[in-house]
C-alpha cells in the first residue's frame, strides 16, 4: 500500500473514531422522484447515493476521484409500483430492501442519481435472486474482499448479482481492488436517467 493510501486510511479511521456512525438530524425532504420519473424507472436500474454520514465521507475520500457518490443499490418496482431500493446496508450489516423514502431519511441522503444498464436486465429473474438473498440475509462484507462470495459490500453486490442473472455489462470493472460506486460509472457504459440534487434541507 502506498504511503499516500496509508495516510488516507489513517485519516478515515480518525474520522470514524471521532464522528458518530450516522450523523442523525431532523431532515426535511425537498422531493422524491415524481410519478413520471418513477414510471420511467425499471427493476434493475441503479440508484447512486451520497449523504452526510462519516461512512459516506470515508468512501468518497478513498475513491480514486473522491467521487460524489458513496453508495449504490438496485431499484425494485413493487407490484403496486412503489419504488424500493435493494442494497447491502452497512448500518444493518446485511442485505436490505426498503422504500427509498425510508433509506433517505435514515441515512441522511443528500443526493440521488439513477442510471440504467446498457443491456436488458431480466426483472423477474433479478427479483427472484434478490428475494433469495433477502431470505438468506446475506451479510455485509466489512472486509471489502471481492474474492469472497458469502459476504458482499454494495458495489460487489451489484456486479455479482447482475452476473448471476445473466447481465455482464459490469464485468469489465476492475475487481483487483476495492470497487467504489464511481467505478461502476467510469468503467462501464451506464445510461444516465436523472438526478435529484439537494435532496434534503
Amino acid at each position: 500500500m502506498s504511503r499516500l493510501r496509508l495516510n488516507a486510511c489513517i485519516l478515515v479511521f480518525c474520522m470514524l473514531a471521532v464522528l458518530p456512525v450516522s450523523c442523525k438530524r431532523e431532515v426535511s425532504l425537498c422531493r422524491l422522484p415524481d410519478a413520471d420519473e418513477w414510471a420511467a424507472l425499471q427493476t434493475g436500474d441503479l440508484v447512486f447515493c451520497v449523504g452526510h454520514s462519516a461512512k459516506s465521507a470515508a468512501v468518497r475520500f478513498l475513491s480514486s476521484d473522491q467521487s460524489t457518490f458513496s453508495h449504490v443499490g438496485f431499484v425494485v418496482k413493487a407490484s403496486d409500483s412503489t419504488g424500493l431500493m435493494c442494497h447491502m446496508s452497512a448500518d444493518d450489516k446485511c442485505i436490505a430492501q426498503e422504500s427509498l423514502n425510508s433509506y433517505i431519511t435514515k441515512s441522511n441522503v443528500t443526493q440521488l442519481a439513477f442510471y440504467r444498464l446498457p443491456s436488458c436486465v431480466d426483472a423477474d429473474r433479478l427479483s427472484s435472486v434478490l428475494d433469495s438473498m433477502l431470505f438468506q440475509k446475506v451479510v455485509f462484507d466489512e472486509d471489502f474482499n471481492f474474492s469472497s462470495n458469502d459476504k458482499l459490500y454494495c458495489t460487489e453486490f451489484i456486479v455479482k448479482t447482475l452476473s448471476k442473472v445473466g447481465n455482464h455489462d459490469l464485468d469489465m470493472v476492475d475487481t483487483k481492488k476495492h470497487i467504489y460506486p464511481s467505478d461502476l460509472i467510469q468503467q462501464s457504459h451506464l445510461i444516465f436517467l436523472f438526478e435529484i440534487p439537494n435532496l434534503i434541507q
